[in-house]
């Protein structure tokens, strides 16, 4: 192998490790500046994805003094009541 081919396997191999780091840089940062704010701002709004909910316990003090409403999010589900057509449907 000429000597040229190995500083050229050398200059490849380094531009491999320069774009992974860059890579693994690049996903760090849009975790921390975007990711991180966004996910602030939806804890500090409430989660938009469940719909309001009235906690049946009294808020106790969490971390910083902020309210801690509960154990959970999660809603209790009513029992539906059970007939003939919905045995049908579940299958043979």
């Amino acid at each position: 192998m000429s000597r040229a081919r190995k500083i050229w396997d050398g200059w490849v191999q380094f531009n491999k490790d320069v774009a992974a780091f860059q890579g693994r840089l690049w996903m760090a940062l849009v975790y921390f500046l975007v990711l991180g704010p966004i996910a602030l701002l939806v804890r500090i709004s409430g989660n938009p994805m469940l719909p309001p909910y009235d906690h049946p316990t009294k808020p106790t003090e969490g971390l910083a003094g902020a309210p801690v409403l509960g154990d959970s999010f999660s809603h209790e589900r009513k029992a539906a009541e059970p007939t003939l057509e919905d045995a049908r449907r579940q299958g043979a």
